[in-house]
């Protein structure tokens, strides 16, 4: 399996277009901070920005892919 580890801000269902907006900006600001880049670098990591429709479609695609391996390895979700 091809498998690497990631990770995204997430927020409460119903959450406002407007404060998505404002919390994307937000981290958007950040990541693209030349300091917050080197540390992330130096660590291994690769930053990579999503809009909010992109990181919902790449979900949907993880959930997908691992419930094929939970079930391809006959393991019971609870």
């Amino acid at each position: 399996y091809d498998m690497a580890g990631w990770f995204a801000a997430v927020g409460p269902a119903g959450l406002s277009s407007e404060k998505v907006k404002e919390i994307h900006a937000g981290i958007t600001q950040a990541f693209n901070n030349a300091d917050v880049k080197k540390s992330m670098a130096a660590q291994g990591n690769t930053i990579q920005i999503m809009s909010p429709q992109e990181t919902a479609a790449y979900f949907q695609s993880e959930l997908k892919k691992y419930a094929v391996i939970v079930k391809n390895a006959e393991m019971e979700l609870k």
